[in-house]
């Protein structure tokens, strides 16, 4: 994490105490837990989102895909993530989309891990991850899974909750 950048760091918001690093941060909330540290394009990712994450959860830890991906990840207090791959670079998920991805085996799904940061996705008012083998797409408390490519009649204002050309897609993979 490089050489200190900081004291430490009292924070009422989130009732912490943290250290700044050159590349990187040790947070602690809770003594009994311990602290937790974030560094690297984490870190990055995370700093740059000015404190909506919340504080680190978890050290970064690793983790592979089914096929033997390096992944690295960090959870965050407000129910969120942030997982990088070298191949890829950090991305962030979370809420609804990301309880999701959870319960169908999160790296070791058959969508994989996250590719992009969560969107919005046009009219519509849904929102999506994109994976490294698929898709998930969320739409006022229904979520979508799709594995694999994606149909090219798919467009910007394309939505799977609503859509016709879909509705037998839809129902074959919302439940995966």
């Amino acid at each position: 994490m490089g050489a200190p950048a900081s004291g430490y760091i009292s924070d009422s918001n989130w009732g912490t105490v943290h250290k700044n690093y050159a590349w990187g941060a040790i947070y602690c909330h809770d003594v009994t837990n311990g602290a937790h540290a974030v560094y690297g394009d984490i870190f990055l990712k995370w700093r740059a989102q000015n404190g909506a994450y919340g504080y680190p959860l978890t050290d970064e830890t690793g983790a592979t895909d089914n096929v033997g991906t390096t992944i690295r990840y960090n959870v965050f207090s407000q129910a969120n993530a942030i997982y990088w791959t070298a191949q890829h670079g950090a991305f962030l998920i979370y809420g609804d989309i990301y309880q999701r991805w959870l319960s169908i085996g999160d790296v070791k799904s058959a969508v994989g891990y996250p590719i992009t940061d969560e969107t919005g996705s046009g009219n519509y008012g849904g929102r999506y991850n994109d994976f490294s083998n698929g898709m998930i797409y969320w739409h006022a408390g229904t979520s979508w899974v799709h594995v694999g490519g994606l149909p090219e009649s798919i467009t910007w204002t394309w939505n799977p909750v609503r859509s016709e050309e879909h509705t037998s897609e839809l129902q074959s993979h919302h439940d995966l």
